[in-house]
């Protein structure tokens, strides 16, 4: 189950050259690259990904092509940071900041003001949001007062549009910060293993943080453990681990796309706050793709991933387990895993969202060359 993009049939276009600037390579940011970086690839771009925090490439995607890619920069100073952009942004048609986060937007602004170059920043979840509406109240007055050059330059879309191209990840937020919709790409592989058992496993890919409400699913999954419904998980097993409960710790990218298509339903069971709305986990994609049967609370833009043929639920434990029993029937989760593949062909492909991604590079390149 290779994502390599070049299997893409993507007509040709010329070969540019992308420089992707990640916060972080170390956190699940660098999925999000991975993603943009898919699509540089499919167009034929040549490309390189750097950042200046993070020792080694973040786990799921460590031993990838993607990984050999990746570039650790060990320049610690601010200003010397933005100094090194400046110098190496000349080599590439376009500078990708991905995220609109001081370590990668950030340090992109400082080295604008230096020399001019095409750049786009990428906003893929609600991670300004979350900042400014951290609670008590005085840590989002502290991160303003810490960080205030930088919020001031960032708190409102206009703001960043008049630095940069904008790209985002669904509705959500191009509602709030416009720009070109460029979901979560993926190459398409097969679909998952077919979904014969009467016994169905769940499945749940991703951090157990708060915001991604596993606490909920496993709720939902003891309600309906009796009628023979099962949960993997993969982090490491709590002190509290139930019998119906497999926890298979963090594997790698290859491993959980495995661990999803041998799964016969998989859930997003979001929880409504400033840190989930406007997110998109990508494992939904990967489990739409592979044909699954998902069901998803109702936190935008989760409904509008999966569409009008979609299980959209409230967040609650009672709604998710009647949604599960309601698939408990192979034949009914076969259907919907064929919609959701259906939907995922249709969104989420490097073939669909590519011109996008292109666009908006090449309005970026068009940006500072009619430059007065």
């Amino acid at each position: 189950m290779s994502m390599s993009a070049t299997d893409s049939h993507i007509p040709a276009t010329p070969k540019r050259s992308v420089l992707f600037v990640t916060p972080n390579l170390e956190d699940n940011s660098t999925g999000r690259t991975y993603s943009l970086w898919l699509l540089a690839n499919a167009l034929g771009w040549s490309s390189k990904v750097i950042s200046f925090r993070g020792e080694s490439v973040w786990t799921p995607l460590l031993d990838s092509e993607f990984a050999a890619a990746c570039s650790k920069i060990g320049i610690s100073s601010r200003s010397e940071q933005a100094k090194y952009l400046s110098r190496v942004a000349s080599e590439y048609d376009v500078v990708v900041a991905v995220k609109p986060l001081r370590d990668s937007f950030g340090i992109a602004i400082s080295a604008l003001k230096i020399k001019p170059f095409p750049l786009v920043v990428d906003i893929d979840d609600p991670d300004i949001e979350a900042r400014l509406a951290w609670k008590p109240l005085w840590r989002a007055v502290a991160w303003r007062i810490r960080f205030f050059r930088y919020w001031v330059s960032i708190r409102n879309p206009p703001a960043i549009h008049d630095k940069a191209e904008v790209i985002v990840s669904n509705p959500t937020l191009q509602k709030k910060y416009g720009g070109a919709l460029v979901p979560h790409a993926r190459t398409d592989t097969f679909a998952g293993a077919t979904h014969a058992s009467d016994q169905p496993k769940v499945a749940f890919v991703g951090t157990t943080r708060a915001h991604k409400g596993v606490d909920i699913l496993r709720q939902a999954v003891a309600l309906t453990s009796d009628a023979g419904f099962t949960i993997g998980i993969t982090a490491d097993a709590p002190p509290d681990a139930k019998p119906w409960e497999s926890w298979i710790g963090r594997v790698p990218f290859e491993k959980g796309l495995e661990f999803v298509a041998e799964a016969d339903i998989v859930v997003i069971p979001s929880r409504r706050n400033d840190n989930s709305i406007g997110q998109l986990p990508v494992k939904l994609v990967d489990a739409m793709l592979l044909g699954r049967a998902v069901v998803v609370t109702d936190v935008d833009p989760l409904p509008w991933a999966v569409g009008e043929n979609g299980i959209v639920v409230e967040g609650s434990p009672e709604a998710i387990a009647t949604a599960l029993l309601a698939l408990k029937d192979p034949t009914t989760r076969a259907r919907l895993g064929t919609a959701m593949r259906d939907r995922a062909l249709e969104l989420f492909i490097v073939e669909r969202i590519s011109p996008a991604f292109e666009g908006a590079c090449l309005a970026a390149v068009s940006r500072v060359s009619h430059r007065p």
